[in-house]
């Protein structure tokens, strides 16, 4: 074997390293573009007999694909919310099963902990407080769920907002906006729990069900027939996707998952070349 044929197996085996790295490489940047899809958790209860029970649903709203988590949990009510500090799905639950609840998005178990019970709505902020308030005469409140300390603090919300409120939305800086069902959004001063009428962004159904801000601070609205993107500087609306909710379920809860940092998605690719210069180094 003289060198013509060592040189041609060099040759076929960088080929063959340069087609196994662009293959890898482009697997890692697709699962980087899937992974950066917005991912969204709704509930949806059955509040009248026969049938009592809630479903929990999650939902790509960038491919518009839904999983069903779970469709015959007892806890009734359930609003939903994202620690920004583990990452985790909880849910608060009203009736007889009213309480706190870790939510497993990829098996739909749920664990009860230590928390909030009949709430109207819920949201983090940054440092992992869980805030929420029960509707028209009631204030805000807050709870540190790790060590088990909370309660009411601020203004009582006015009495004269009618019916279920839609979510309580925290973004980056720390502004929290909440709803009415008749559509006003509210801003909430998270530091003494007053509330300032922003008004009514058109282009919304008749109730905001629940409201969360995404990893790119984008508010998104939830309705039983879709999810909104609000625009808070135009008091727009504009929908995302359609929805259907299932047959004698209302939605109740709402929430925006964490996408992964794009870092995770660097380390890998930075590896991966580290790795094929290495071994491409043994080969001379």
């Amino acid at each position: 074997m003289g060198v013509p044929f060592l040189r041609r197996v060099a040759m076929k085996t960088n080929r063959f390293f340069a087609v196994v790295v662009s293959v890898s490489l482009f697997c890692l940047l697709f699962a980087s573009r899937a992974s950066g899809d917005t991912i969204a958790y709704i509930s949806w209860s059955k509040l009248s007999n026969p049938g009592l029970c809630t479903i929990l649903w999650e939902v790509d709203v960038d491919t518009q694909a839904i999983t069903v988590m779970g469709d015959s949990y007892p806890q009734l009510g359930m609003k939903l919310a994202v620690s920004p500090m583990d990452h985790n799905l909880y849910g608060v639950s009203t009736g007889t099963d009213a309480g706190t609840w870790e939510i497993d998005p990829t098996t739909g178990s749920i664990t009860s902990v230590w928390g909030p019970k009949n709430c109207i709505a819920v949201g983090f902020d940054l440092e992992g407080l869980l805030y929420t308030h029960n509707g028209a005469g009631s204030s805000l409140a807050s709870y540190d769920l790790v060590n088990q300390t909370g309660g009411t603090f601020g203004t009582q919300l006015p009495k004269t907002w009618q019916g279920i409120l839609g979510g309580l939305a925290i973004d980056s800086p720390g502004e929290a906006l909440t709803a009415t069902d008749r559509k006003h959004l509210y801003r909430v001063d998270l530091s003494d729990g007053n509330f300032t009428d922003l008004g009514i962004p058109t282009g919304m159904p008749f109730t905001i069900r629940g409201m969360d801000y995404d990893d790119s601070d984008r508010l998104l609205a939830f309705f039983d027939t879709g999810i909104y993107n609000i625009n808070t500087s135009s008091m727009t609306a504009t929908k995302l996707m359609s929805l259907t909710a299932p047959t004698g379920f209302y939605g109740q809860g709402f929430a925006v998952a964490d996408v992964p940092e794009p870092s995770t998605i660097t380390l890998l690719i930075a590896g991966l070349l580290t790795g094929g210069t290495m071994l491409r180094r043994r080969r001379k």
